[in-house]
């Protein structure tokens, strides 16, 4: 789980860094979705104490790209 959560943390944080652009908001919501995703997925190994060092850096990205994410779209609007 902690590959998948590494993999779904860098497709979000691609997917955040073209959600900056100017009309392309739609992204960030996408890239929150895929960071929650990886959150999540990052969380269980990590809960049931593995060592786990993709799950660990995997939830730094997803906790990265949901901040990011969330700034970015109270500062342009909800809906751009």
């Amino acid at each position: 789980m902690g590959i998948a959560s590494f993999i779904l943390s860098i497709i979000g944080l691609v997917f955040g860094a073209i959600g900056l652009v100017p009309l392309f908001g739609i992204f960030e919501w996408i890239a929150l979705a895929l960071a929650v995703m990886a959150f999540i997925l990052a969380i269980v190994p990590i809960s049931r104490r593995l060592v786990a060092p993709l799950a660990i850096v995997g939830l730094i990205l997803s906790i990265v790209v949901i901040a990011l994410a969330v700034v970015r779209l109270a500062v342009g609007g909800w809906f751009t």
